[in-house]
Parts: structure tokens; C-alpha cells; sequence
């Protein structure tokens, strides 16, 4: 955060920064002791917390007091990196000051007891949730690491053809048809699913004139055999790779990202390649039905 602070006011000039950096420090000075005072006059005038009317046993004095603690605390020690964090509570005190405007209590009041009665609706979500994550999980895991290959054991090799292969970065892998790709190379997804309505398959790859039998493998080939624990990678373009169905982990991500409508059918679209057609249609197109 310092560094980017500088680098805003780097085009004005370091005295300019400076003159920032007294007016922001004396003004948190300032209402921390407004606060501080403020809460020492509550507290000696109502006590504590002891008896009926203290300080504690109003509800709506226990953000003041997290803020007022939060600040003192941060002031005392605030080159300690483990106590930054506390800076954050500072955000509090604007809805601090909003209950002391006349006619904010009951609607703050309103708003806290309607969240309240809609923990029924939460926790059916959150059922649905668990449910959608276990049957992803269980159809949709791993399925978007299935990648095109020239197939290593179903073809006969032009000379040199198979070392040149296996000297790719990625052996055997294919992007396309036509194109034999080095670099970032199987980023089509493919389906290992049979029957009907699979989703996308590997077409021949044409490479210096001879067309070469492809298959679709979730893993990389290694020395003789495809490899028992080398796994395609998870489309990086899909939140770094961390959006799949492979865990229940990231399968909340999906559900949650299928949840806002926002890119949804770029996900499914994707299961539709590297899965079933109408299962993937299916199990959004559900999801989105039921969650919205």
C-alpha cells in the first residue's frame, strides 16, 4: 500500500506527499481521540458492563467499541506488520456514524432482522449447493483435462517423425487438425466419452503431408505409455485453472460462478467439448434454473 501511494503522488513531488501524509496521520489522531473520549465518558457515566444499563449491554455500542479498541491499538504499535490488519476496522466507522442519524436505527434494525428470517432460504441454498458440488464432482471431475494427441501406439512413424514428437515440449500434442503446436500445445478440449451425444472428438493431424491418427488423453505420454500421474492442465483462460469440477472446492467456485450469471455458458460451452453435450446443457441449465 506505501509503495502505492507513492507512486500516485510520485508526479507531484515528495513535499507534496509529505503535506498528505501529516493531514492523513493528524486526522486519524484526531478521531481517535474524538472516539476514545467519547467512549471513556460513556463508560463513566454507565458503567461497563455489570449491571443493566452499562455500556456493553447495548448492542449497538459494541461497534464502538471495537473501533475505539482497534484504533488505540494499531496507535501504540503501528510499525508491528501483525497489527495492520486492525487498520481495516477503520471501514466501520462510517456505519458508526450512521446510527447516530435519527431515523437509521430502525431501518438498520429492519434490514439485520430480515436477514435473519432468510437463513431458511440461505441453508436451502447451501443444500443445493452441496448437492450440485457432490454430482459435478462426480460426472465433471477431470473432464476438462482431455486433450488431442497424435497417438503414439496407432500410427506408423515417418522417419524421424517420432523423435521429433517427443522432443516437443509437450509430446505428441496436438492444438488442431492441421497444425502441429510445440508451445502451450492441446489446448482443444476433447472428450473420452463413447456413444451418443459425446462431446468434441480428434480429428487427423496433418503434419509434413501424412496424417496421423489422433486420440484423447487426460494425461501427457511419457517414456513408452501415457503417464499414471502427469494430468493435462485445466484451461489457465478458466480463473488460472482453478475453475474445474475436480475437487469440492473448486466445484463451489463454478457453482457459485454459475450462481451470478455471469459466464456461465462459457463453462458449460466447455463441457460440452470435453464432456456430453446435453449433460453439460443439463446440469447448468438446472443449476441456473434453481439458484436464481
Amino acid at each position: 500500500a506505501e509503495m502505492y501511494r507513492r507512486i500516485l503522488y510520485a508526479g507531484k513531488g515528495c513535499a507534496y506527499w509529505s503535506d498528505w501524509e501529516l493531514v492523513l496521520s493528524g486526522s486519524e489522531m484526531f478521531f481517535m481521540i474524538l472516539f476514545t473520549a467519547e467512549f471513556v465518558i460513556k463508560v463513566v457515566s454507565r458503567g461497563f458492563m455489570l449491571h443493566r444499563h452499562a455500556y456493553l449491554r447495548d448492542s449497538w455500542n459494541w461497534l464502538d467499541f471495537v473501533v475505539v479498541v482497534s484504533s488505540i491499538i494499531t496507535a501504540v504499535d503501528s510499525e508491528n506488520a501483525n497489527l495492520k490488519v486492525l487498520r481495516t476496522v477503520r471501514v466501520l466507522r462510517p456505519l458508526r456514524t450512521m446510527t447516530r442519524i435519527k431515523g437509521m436505527r430502525p431501518v438498520i434494525n429492519t434490514f439485520i432482522n430480515s436477514i435473519k428470517n432468510l437463513t431458511n432460504v440461505v441453508s436451502l441454498l447451501l443444500f443445493f449447493f452441496v448437492v450440485f458440488g457432490i454430482l459435478g464432482t462426480d460426472l465433471l471431475g477431470g473432464r476438462l483435462r482431455g486433450r488431442c494427441f497424435i497417438d503414439p501406439k496407432g500410427n506408423t512413424f515417418a522417419p524421424g517423425a517420432y523423435a521429433r514428437f517427443m522432443s516437443q515440449q509437450k509430446p505428441f500434442a496436438v492444438e488442431s487438425s492441421d497444425t502441429l503446436w510445440s508451445r502451450n500445445s492441446g489446448y482443444d478440449l476433447c472428450s473420452l466419452e463413447t456413444g451418443t451425444f459425446v462431446g468434441a472428438s480428434c480429428d487427423p493431424a496433418a503434419v509434413d503431408g501424412v496424417l496421423y491418427n489422433t486420440t484423447c488423453s487426460n494425461k501427457k505420454w511419457c517414456l513408452d505409455d501415457w503417464c499414471r500421474d502427469d494430468w493435462n492442465d485445466n484451461p489457465f483462460d478458466l480463473g488460472g485453472g482453478y475453475m474445474s469440477y475436480d475437487n469440492i472446492g473448486q466445484a463451489f467456485l463454478m457453482i457459485f460462478q454459475t450462481l451470478t450469471n455471469e459466464g456461465w455458458v462459457d463453462l458449460m460451452y466447455n463441457y460440452q467439448d470435453s464432456y456430453q453435450t446435453w449433460g453439460s446443457r443439463l446440469y447448468h441449465v438446472v443449476w441456473v434454473i434453481i439458484g436464481s
